[in-house]
């Protein structure tokens, strides 16, 4: 088995995993604007609500994280997501001392801290809520064909799975 296709393989089980979980934090952050909006008797402002709410992502507290991630460690029945992650990041680190090695014959030292699942989660949340900020018309549900919704649905999933690559 090549190095390359380990790190595939691992990148790509990672993402079949997460990015399904991490779309219904999202529409749990939209279901939220919603009731307040609701509540509020401002539905006009409901696009809004949610770019408001997606732009308070990067100060989620621990408490927040902590729970995010039971929550899709639960979803997923997956009890090796943190090793999972672990490799991912091995592979890809490898597979960058290999083309290090390819063009040099010095030694590559790389100083690495083994990835936190709850910390990966949030840069995760945070670089997918600047791209949902941009498009949150994505989320709308009130007008909107059922057709229409699931395309979006699937947009959102594609920018999510994106969002890991980077």
């Amino acid at each position: 088995m090549s190095a390359e296709f380990a790190k595939t393989h691992l990148r790509e089980h990672l993402v079949s995993l997460l990015v399904g979980p991490v779309a219904e934090g999202f529409w749990s952050i939209y279901d939220s604007a919603k009731e307040l909006c609701e509540r509020n008797g401002q539905m006009d402002q409901l696009l809004r609500t949610v770019q408001n709410m997606l732009t308070r992502i990067p100060d989620w507290n621990e408490a927040t994280l902590t729970t995010e991630e039971e929550r899709i460690v639960k979803q997923t029945k997956c009890t090796y997501m943190d090793d999972l992650l672990m490799g991912v990041f091995i592979s890809y680190m490898k597979a960058f001392a290999n083309l290090h090695y390819r063009g040099s014959q010095s030694e590559l030292k790389i100083d690495f801290q083994r990835p936190n699942l709850s910390k990966f989660i949030h840069e995760l949340y945070k670089v997918s809520a600047r791209k949902f900020w941009q498009v949150a018309y994505f989320f709308k549900t009130v007008g909107v064909t059922a057709e229409q919704q699931a395309r979006n649905r699937q947009d959102i999933e594609k920018m999510i799975a994106e969002c890991m690559e980077q």
